[in-house]
């Protein structure tokens, strides 16, 4: 069985526009390199940010318009929601480790919140 749930067109609203928390959203082509879409890297993210945010998995061949929207290029691509709105995204091999780069900096939240998440994932303070 798959870890993450996959989106379809029936599914969307509910679980991407009116999602509570962090969402992340990974973007995959059906003619993508099959390499790249192993889960285990998603998974590690889980466990390390400790349920900061849902990952789903979406075609995005499904999804041409909102990937042509936010300008996709690169699959896989990894895309954080926020209360249903697109807020960044992470395309490539490296998707996972830079949205985590990103989450620690103050672009991402603010300073107070940073702080309290170092604290929790006994990460490097060095940003």
């Amino acid at each position: 069985m798959e870890p993450f749930q996959r989106l379809d067109m029936e599914n969307w609203a509910r679980e991407v526009l009116q999602a509570e928390g962090p969402l992340l959203v990974d973007f995959r082509a059906p003619w993508g390199d099959p390499a790249l879409l192993h889960n285990d890297e998603l998974e590690e993210f889980q466990r390390q940010w400790r349920g900061f945010a849902r990952v789903v998995l979406a075609d995005a061949f499904r999804f041409q318009t909102l990937v042509f929207r936010h300008q996709v290029v690169e699959f896989p691509t990894l895309a954080l929601f926020q209360a249903g709105h697109w807020v960044k995204a992470f395309g490539g091999p490296g998707r996972v480790r830079a949205l985590s780069e990103w989450l620690l900096t103050p672009e991402a939240m603010a300073e107070e919140d940073l702080e309290a998440v170092r604290r929790r994932l006994h990460h490097p303070t060095a940003v």
